[in-house]
């Protein structure tokens, strides 16, 4: 019985991991995708947007793992950091134009909605 139990817990907490990943891979592919459509992207460019989509929700897991029992609220301050470098690394992929009206959506949705 107790073996039953242990082995419940793990299944449990793997399928919790594997749904959040899924649920990360979901967004940045549709991140990805509407960028494509808005900016204009090429395939290449989709592609990188989606990898670093992924990468930053790759991190805020880590971040989420790492600091779960944390004292204070260091998981907001850790998450806000990571999700500063998204402009940063889509600036090394899009073009000028693409970054300027990348800021001007992400400002129309940050203040209209």
């Amino acid at each position: 019985m107790k073996y039953i139990l242990i082995a419940s817990f793990f299944i449990a907490s793997a399928t919790k991991t594997f749904a959040q990943f899924d649920a990360g891979e979901q967004r940045a592919q549709k991140m990805a995708r509407r960028m494509m459509d808005t900016l204009g992207l090429t395939t290449q460019q989709q592609d990188s947007i989606y990898a670093i989509n992924m990468h930053i929700h790759t991190r805020k897991m880590q971040i989420w793992k790492q600091y779960a029992n944390s004292e204070g609220d260091p998981i907001t301050y850790f998450l806000q950091i990571t999700e500063n470098t998204r402009d940063s690394l889509y600036k090394a992929v899009l073009t000028p134009d693409q970054m300027t009206l990348y800021r001007r959506k992400k400002l129309n949705l940050l203040f209209n909605n």
